[in-house]
């Protein structure tokens, strides 16, 4: 971006280089190499890998790359800091794969009380909103998610509070979930990529990159642009604010969520029941959130 190019990503003594060809790579490895040899340092090649993201002109096995005059790896993904790192550089199967694992950490918890009827509803969305959605979230911002891959993640997560209130699973659940504060996947996903331009600010080099995004004619170019874009317009505020205030941008993203006028007094009554959860009032229950939609669908209808 500008003039500043990162082909090399550190932490501690975990290395990423990136390149645009192979003979680049070989280069950056070469270097390395030289490095370790100066300072008496040894990369383990058996410990390091190689991945193909993007050039379809190579095949795998066409591809030789070197470190200390061993050959590395080819291989289809790999973790780094926690991250799926594949060859598709889709993040959209990592979200969802990551999502599986919230769900079987969220089951994995039934001896406890999250299994029906269990502890009260309110503990087991902080357990989830705690343990088990992490999980998923840490890194989420850093992918561009499509509309598929957000609405699939709603559909498990409102599925998962179904079961765990043991409810039928036609059961119009939004107001629930509201009343429980469990933001939906659009809402959550919106919410990290704030979180990221927040990680970008801590950073000098980061933000100096950052700030020059503010002149849209370079942020049209960056991966998060539409994003960015998105969030603006959802809150009728300037994309620069998004940029520079990422931490209002978030907490006002959370509170339109949560604290739509129109369904606070329906959310109180949902949650005066959830605090008071058994199996009387779990028709009437249903039977508000039913209303609720019903209404919600003809005054949509009116306007």
């Amino acid at each position: 971006m500008d003039q500043f190019k990162t082909t090399i990503l550190g932490y501690c003594d975990d290395l990423i280089l990136m390149a645009s060809s192979l003979s680049h790579m070989q280069f950056l490895l070469d270097k390395c190499q030289k490095y370790s040899e100066k300072w008496n340092i040894k990369f383990n090649a058996n410990k390091s890998i190689a991945i193909n993201a993007g050039f379809k002109m190579y095949n795998d096995n066409d591809i030789y790359l070197f470190i200390n005059h061993n050959k590395l790896n080819v291989v289809e993904e790999s973790k780094y800091l926690g991250l799926i790192i594949n060859k598709t550089n889709d993040g959209n199967e990592v979200t969802l794969s990551k999502y599986k694992t919230v769900e079987r950490c969220f089951f994995s918890l039934n001896g406890f009380g999250m299994k029906p009827p269990g502890v009260n509803p309110g503990i087991k969305a902080f357990i989830y909103n705690t343990y088990c959605l992490p999980k998923c979230t840490y890194g989420m911002g850093i992918f561009n998610l499509k509309k598929k891959t957000i609405k699939s993640i709603n559909v498990s997560q409102n599925n998962l509070f179904r079961y765990a209130l043991n409810i039928p699973y036609k059961t119009h659940i939004t107001l629930i979930m509201k009343a429980l504060k469990i933001l939906d996947a659009t809402t959550l996903y919106y919410s990290q990529i704030c979180v990221l331009i927040k990680l970008l600010h801590r950073h000098e080099y980061t933000k100096k990159l950052l700030m020059g995004c503010l002149d849209e004619s370079i942020l049209i170019k960056i991966d998060i642009y539409e994003d960015i874009k998105f969030i603006s317009e959802l809150l009728s505020i300037d994309i620069r604010k998004v940029i520079e205030y990422p931490d209002n941008t978030r907490d006002l993203l959370i509170e339109k969520y949560l604290n739509n006028p129109d369904e606070t007094e329906s959310v109180i009554k949902i949650k005066n029941l959830l605090d008071n959860y058994s199996i009387e009032n779990k028709k009437e229950l249903i039977n508000l959130t039913r209303l609720n939609y019903i209404v919600n669908i003809d005054s949509q209808f009116v306007t």
